[in-house]
């Protein structure tokens, strides 16, 4: 399945001093010889994991060591060879069609599984040419072997250089992502940064796949869609491993140089985001069909969706396309999902229906028509307050989102009241060491601020900030926040002490959370930044500024419109010294 598409230099424009001549395995090898091999072999079986099939620790060769062990390499010209060397014929060996990134924790039935599917996905993919380089088989064990008992390591600059060229030179990385739950792909720090080499240069095409029976199963758990992206969309490479500690101390270092934590972690997620997404829709195609799919989406079939899993789906996909920002898309599988449900007006439909309208609601709010979120939130409410009445975290969440439409429509007073109703639920069913209930303090602290209140919104955003630090502890992005929201409030009020010595807290805990590359940082170095501006302390404003630039130029680029702010900023108080 196509996750996404990104650039790379195309191969032909490698030079040719680094071309790698990567020769692949057959998918129709591996499942048939390989695996016979394997399963031929004392100890071993389908569910052997590739560390078990070739233990690099033990003198014994393996299944792959073995098949090259008296073969001359056709590279340093040794005995010893990679076991692709040994293939011949074009049904088992020939140029790669893609590399398998992958664990060697995955076991060989998963492995060819996945590969075996990948193929029946894209018709056009003859198993018997369809070339596989995976680095178990095409990799000499022998030299690695050797290497390991001589305490030789490959320089991580070589090897990476040698990794980079590889993917650019075959063009297309296929990513093995399993389990769904606990991906192991993306606890290794060699699989994560693979991934984003792959989609982040030009001329390569990354492929997300996994085991048919893990895709399944992540189908069925797509209910709680949040959850799914809890288990895959959060990826942060800072705590992804590596067998070699030098490997993982430079990969972090190489990435912290260039592009940042902050941004590689949000290029992976949004890539594993969107996998996801076409994930739930391949599968919603599947279940109705891909010409009932066109006609229903179209409206040129009247044909209503019979069955309520379908109908469930159907709104996932949709509130997974809002996630990902395709709000026209999202629109279309929502009104699907309502016209069936009116069509069975059930107390348990009737819930459901709520749940539309107010995703509905939130759509039109984030695409900027504000009267019609609020046509769609308040159908929501009316439902939800007949099925679940007034003392509910439904209804709270229903005034909320309300409230932060008057918000955004500029209607501070009618902000105000309908949080005040969510905060007066919140208070009564979740208690007031609540984050949600912090959340709408700080939220109408916000509004004060925006009504020039200060006093008040200082009110709220201490009530918020005590909550924090005892919901969450000292050290949490959310106190950090509060902090800063109350260093703000200081600076309007023209106390300036008293906003550098908030804003200096909030630093604090986000350089020691977050670290020094972290947008959220950079924020803070900006509104100190700002305060000793306001001040007229063009010296220490400046020493600010140009912290907060360092990070942005690394985390967002200079084209970036923080960056040329902040740059814009340091060009104004350079001109007033």
């Amino acid at each position: 399945m196509l996750c996404n598409l990104f650039s790379y230099p195309k191969p032909e424009q490698i030079e040719q001093s680094t071309t790698i001549v990567s020769n692949g395995v057959s998918v129709h090898y591996l499942k048939t010889q390989f695996l016979r091999e394997v399963k031929e072999t004392e100890g071993l079986n389908e569910n052997s994991m590739i560390c078990e099939i070739e233990n690099l620790e033990l003198f014994t060769h393996g299944v792959i060591r073995s098949k090259g062990v008296s073969i001359v390499c056709p590279r340093d010209k040794k005995v010893g060879a990679a076991y692709s060397d040994c293939l011949i014929g074009d049904d088992n060996v020939g140029p790669a069609t893609f590399m398998l990134s992958y664990s060697w924790q995955y076991t060989i039935r998963d492995i060819i599984d996945t590969l075996v599917a990948h193929c029946e996905s894209n018709k056009a993919m003859d198993q018997k040419r369809t070339y596989v380089w995976i680095c178990c088989l095409c990799n000499n064990q022998h030299r690695v072997y050797e290497d390991k008992q001589n305490g030789i390591n490959v320089q991580f600059d070589k090897f990476h250089e040698m990794s980079r060229t590889r993917i650019l030179s075959i063009g297309h990385v296929v990513a093995m992502m399993f389990p769904w739950d606990d991906p192991q792909y993306l606890k290794r720090v060699w699989c994560v940064f693979e991934a984003y080499t792959a989609s982040t240069e030009s001329g390569c095409t990354l492929t997300i796949a996994m085991p048919p029976k893990e895709r399944q199963a992540m189908m069925s758990a797509a209910g709680d869609f949040n959850n799914i992206f809890k288990f895959l969309a959060a990826t942060m490479i800072q705590n992804a491993e590596a067998y070699a500690l030098e490997d993982r101390e430079k990969i972090l270092k190489l990435v912290e140089d260039t592009v940042g934590y902050a941004k590689f972690n949000h290029s992976v997620n949004e890539l594993i985001r969107r996998w996801v997404m076409d994930t739930l829709v391949s599968g919603f195609k599947i279940m109705i069909g891909s010409k009932g799919m066109k006609n229903n989406l179209d409206g040129d079939n009247q044909d209503d969706l019979q069955d309520e899993k379908l109908s469930r789906l159907c709104y996932i996909v949709g509130s997974v396309m809002y996630e990902n920002g395709e709000y026209d898309k999202a629109l279309v599988y929502f009104k699907r999902v309502l016209k069936e449900i009116l069509l069975n007006p059930t107390v348990d439909h009737k819930s459901f229906s709520a749940d539309v309208y107010h995703n509905i609601g939130v759509l039109f709010k984030a695409k900027g028509d504000y009267d019609n979120a609020l046509v769609e939130l308040r159908k929501a409410l009316e439902i939800r307050l007949k099925v679940l009445g007034p003392d509910h975290p439904d209804i709270a969440s229903s005034y909320n989102h309300i409230g932060a439409v008057y918000d955004e429509k500029g209607d501070y007073e009618n902000a105000l009241v309908e949080l005040r109703k969510c905060l007066e639920i919140e208070l009564k069913m979740l208690g007031p060491e609540n984050a949600d209930t912090a959340s709408s303090y700080n939220h109408i602290g916000v509004l004060y601020y925006a009504k020039g209140d200060y006093d008040n919104a200082l009110v709220e955003f201490r009530k918020c900030l005590e909550i924090e630090l005892k919901v969450d502890g000292p050290d949490h992005p959310n106190t950090a926040l509060s902090y800063n929201n109350i260093g703000v409030v200081y600076k309007a009020k023209g106390d300036y002490e008293n906003a550098l010595g908030e804003c200096r807290k909030a630093l604090e805990i986000e350089l020691k959370v977050l670290g020094p590359n972290h947008p959220d940082t950079a924020s803070s170095y900006n509104n100190i930044g700002a305060m000793y501006d306001e001040k007229g302390d063009c010296e220490n404003a400046l020493v600010e500024y140009r912290k907060a630039l360092e990070i942005e130029l690394k985390v967002f680029g200079p084209n970036h419109s923080h960056t040329m702010k902040t740059q814009t900023d340091i060009k104004r108080v350079l001109s007033m010294i």
